[in-house]
């Protein structure tokens, strides 16, 4: 297949790990010149080394966004060799200890995350627009997050309402706000700016306990930053993976900054919408035995087996838990794949969050994240994480503001 974008310059902050990395990695395979901008060097020529392998022509650049003099010299290299950009992305973003709610927030944690997802994003995209402008035809993305919706945070029945770190949450909103501005400013080029929710994908910046895989999450900020000519600009795109069930039915459209009112005819003002999931394990004995012994300390004691000779041909046969008159988890034997489900389980308090996992560990799971506080959702979001005998990720979790 022809590589039409080949021959194009890319450059890519925070391109040695996560969803950064997989970006330049897709890039890469369109015959893309992918910079790998790391502030790691060692990091950073390990991530350049493994796109080579591959056969990208990927090369490290230094470049912390915290650090105005790397800033300088990574515009300075790409100048001089290149003389151009034909695609930036804004993906290097932090979490930080001691972020929350605005009644509890460090000060300084906060201002740590806006140095880094916002000023640092506007100090490269303004010494890098010149670069930008030399291209036929720029494209700009910002990596950012639905967290940063105002309209969302005020919601009461969105999926993350109670997600509220003011640091990180808030430099999302700035960064929506400086793509309208910028795609405003730019308006009369050919150069594209657009921001991009990549979704809830597991990585280190979440204790990899995201629902998508980091294929999944790259997925839409790839496809911005190849987006044709005659592309909208100034836009918010939904990542094309798994969608929260909120923006499901929108999923990888542009949504509109200015207003999201479209949401309203989604909410129906029931908060379980999940009704029950279906699990393929590969010894389904030896995971009813596992899932008795976790899901107990939880009070999910109901068992139920499900014979599938009742249902349509090929139905499978069901092994059913569950609590107060509802069956929700099914078991059955099946191919795993242990990457495709996150699977969550609430708790009705901090002890038993803990039970769950003793139980969990002693039937047999492997510890992925000891009971605590996951400070980079919220402090009052205490969880428990392991993986069962056939590697899927399960969380125990206690959202005190649920209860």
């Amino acid at each position: 297949m022809a590589q039409k974008h080949k021959g194009k310059i890319a450059l890519v902050t925070g391109a040695n790990k996560g969803i950064g990395f997989e970006v330049a990695r897709q890039l890469g395979t369109e015959g893309i010149t992918v910079l790998v901008g790391a502030r790691n060097p060692q990091l950073g020529e390990g991530a350049a080394a493994k796109l080579k392998a591959e056969g990208a022509d990927a090369h490290f650049i230094e470049l912390d966004v915290t650090k105005p003099d790397t800033i300088v010299k990574a515009a300075e290299r790409i100048r001089e060799q290149y003389g151009r950009l034909d695609i930036l992305v804004n993906n290097a973003g932090v979490v930080a200890k001691g972020d929350g709610p605005p009644s509890v927030a460090d000060p300084d944690a906060v201002r740590q995350v806006l140095e880094v997802n916002f000023f640092g994003v506007l100090a490269v995209t303004q010494a890098m627009l010149p670069l930008v402008r030399n291209a036929a035809s720029g494209r700009i993305v910002m990596v950012s997050s639905g967290l940063g919706s105002l309209t969302w945070n005020a919601d009461p029945n969105w999926p993350f309402a109670g997600f509220k770190p003011l640091g990180y949450n808030g430099s999302k909103a700035i960064l929506n706000m400086m793509t309208v501005q910028l795609a405003w400013e730019l308006r009369d080029t050919p150069i594209k700016v657009n921001t991009v929710n990549p979704g809830y994908t597991a990585t280190e910046l979440n204790g990899n306990s995201g629902t998508q895989t980091v294929e999944e999450g790259a997925a839409e900020t790839v496809r911005q930053s190849l987006a044709p000519d005659d592309a909208p600009t100034g836009g918010f795109f939904e990542t094309g993976g798994h969608c929260s069930l909120v923006n499901a039915p929108l999923c990888g459209k542009r949504i509109d900054l200015k207003s999201r009112r479209w949401l309203r005819h989604l909410k129906s003002g029931r908060t379980n919408m999940l009704d029950h999931i279906f699990l393929s394990v590969s010894d389904v004995e030896r995971s009813i035995a596992f899932y008795s012994a976790a899901l107990a300390p939880l009070g999910i004691t109901t068992r139920f087996d499900y014979d599938g000779k009742n249902g349509p041909p090929g139905h499978p046969d069901l092994k059913g838990f569950g609590a107060n008159g509802r069956l929700f988890f099914w078991l059955r034997q099946g191919l795993v794949d242990s990457r495709a489900a996150h699977v969550g389980f609430a708790a009705n308090s901090q002890n038993e969050v803990d039970a769950a996992y003793a139980a969990a560990i002693a039937a047999g799971a492997i510890d992925n994240g000891a009971p605590g506080a996951r400070l980079y959702y919220d402090p009052r979001y205490y969880a428990a994480n392991v993986l069962d005998p056939d590697g899927y990720s399960l969380e125990f979790t206690y959202k005190s503001w649920q209860h």
